[in-house]
């Protein structure tokens, strides 16, 4: 967290992008401050005359200068859950418009004029983004931003690094390749297998890993570059990615490595130039922040930026918020799976309030906790699900410690809960066996009325979102 600004650098034009950039390298360098702010995708044309001019209702550059940098636990410290609303985000186009423009793509693509596209659409609501969403959308992403001014808030759950600069290396990692995620422990494992080996996702990945090695060698003085990792796949709330990395060792200025890289090859295309054009003909509105880059830079001059997908961003004078979603589009692309993809990429929108919690609710007999093995491995494999810290040997340790501290000639009833840190806690009470069940007599059950979807994880996974639960027991008839 930064705090304490000192100035603010804009460029609203293209012609000053480049001179606000050095800039804003300079002052971090010589005052000592923190650089934070966007280059917006439209700012292209600023690095390289080739791409397309294209007008933007904010400025393509935007850095605030901070004397303070702040560290801090957790980004759940910094807002009441009590603030979570859910917006109600709409997307501006039809299936039947976007799958056009795929099969149009294809058409270029088997012409010869493009081999990939990343086409994008718009989501909008009229509400604004807040530190809430933030907080929700950004768990487990390692190059998220949240960003929050006199006119604009900025919400940046982007999993994907640009650039890093640190000590005269320079490395990208491009993400290029995405499955969703399954409920299931066993299907969501199969998932991410099935993305490692597709070949339609390895093409898209090693072709823009390819475009990204060219980039950082216009900016090596030997066009020395190494490849590090071709085709990892990464968990994520949401979806499974896969992702590669390239680096090259250099001496560049910011506005050097922009220059060489931006707009990021993941959400253009290839050959770049014309897979620009091919967007700018096709895509009905400006991308703005969308698809740009928002980071940091040092006093140190170590730098590091994110390619802005997963982005959300504010106008607080409209009141009016928008959202990216893209896809890649290949040769053998199927125009209903890539409007799929869309939606699996918009469910980041609805995730869910970090502050839930997994637990298990288990039984003590003679001191020993019945089916303890099977509970430990289902709380495990959910932690595994939602990327929770979980150390078995700890477990085991809690709970041991635990019978030791109770009355083993009692019956208890334990619910263990795990937080996301890997925490643990718990609530004891004695057994109370339910006399209906234990006389044998009949339960009267009640069928809820409202529908759930079946493909929601919080019905396969035990943890404190209980709101499904909560409603079905409030529509049972008195009596029932």
């Amino acid at each position: 967290m930064y705090e304490n600004c000192q100035d603010v650098l804009v460029a609203s034009e293209h012609r000053s992008v480049l001179s606000v950039l050095k800039t804003v390298e300079e002052r971090a360098s010589s005052d000592g401050l923190y650089a934070v702010g966007y280059v917006a995708y439209e700012a292209s044309h600023a690095f390289d005359r080739k791409f397309p001019q294209r007008h933007i209702d904010m400025p393509l550059v935007c850095f605030a200068l901070f004397a303070n940098e702040t560290h801090i636990s957790s980004l759940t410290d910094l807002y009441s859950p009590d603030e979570q609303t859910v917006a109600d985000w709409q997307l501006l186009e039809s299936r039947e418009s976007f799958e056009s423009k795929v099969d149009r793509i294809k058409s270029m693509i088997g012409a010869g004029e493009v081999y990939q596209i990343n086409l994008t659409s718009r989501m909008s609501n009229q509400s604004q983004v807040t530190l809430a969403d933030f907080v929700r959308w950004s768990l487990d992403m390692p190059h998220a931003v949240f960003l929050s001014g006199p006119e604009m808030t900025v919400c940046s759950a982007s999993p994907e690094l640009f650039f890093e600069r640190d000590e005269g290396v320079v490395w990208s990692k491009p993400m290029k390749g995405t499955v969703g995620r399954k409920p299931e422990a066993v299907a969501d494992e199969a998932n991410a297998h099935w993305l490692q080996a597709s070949t339609k996702n390895r093409a898209e990945n090693v072709m823009i890993t390819d475009m990204v090695r060219n980039d950082l060698a216009r900016l090596s003085c030997t066009g020395k570059v190494s490849v590090d990792e071709l085709f990892g796949v990464e968990r994520y709330p949401s979806v499974w990615q896969m992702t590669s990395t390239v680096k090259t060792e250099v001496s560049a200025s910011i506005a050097d490595i922009f220059t060489a890289l931006f707009p990021a090859a993941s959400i253009t295309g290839a050959p770049k130039h014309a897979a620009v054009e091919v967007i700018d003909r096709l895509e009905d509105s400006p991308r703005g922040l969308y698809t740009g880059a928002l980071g940091v830079i040092a006093p140190s001059g170590f730098a590091s930026f994110n390619v802005a997908i997963r982005t959300a961003w504010s106008d607080l004078r409209s009141k009016k918020s928008r959202f990216g979603v893209g896809c890649g589009i290949v040769w053998d692309s199927d125009p209903s799976d890539e409007f799929e993809e869309l939606q699996t990429k918009a469910r980041i929108l609805k995730q869910p309030d970090p502050g839930f919690h997994l637990f298990e609710t288990m039984g003590i007999t003679k001191g020993k906790i019945t089916r303890l093995a099977r509970h430990l491995s289902r709380l495990e494999k959910s932690a595994q699900y939602w990327s929770f810290a979980f150390d078995k040997q700890s477990v085991e340790t809690y709970l041991t410690e635990l019978l030791r501290s109770i009355d083993s000639r009692q019956q208890w009833r334990l619910r263990l809960q795990l937080n996301r840190c890997g925490a643990l806690s718990h609530t004891l009470h004695t057994f109370v066996p339910d006399p209906v069940a234990t006389d044998g007599d009949c339960l009267s059950l009640s069928i809820s009325p409202t529908p759930v979807e079946s493909k929601d994880p919080f019905l396969i996974h035990k943890t404190s979102r209980r709101e499904a639960y909560d409603r079905a027991v409030a529509e049972v008839p008195l009596g029932v």
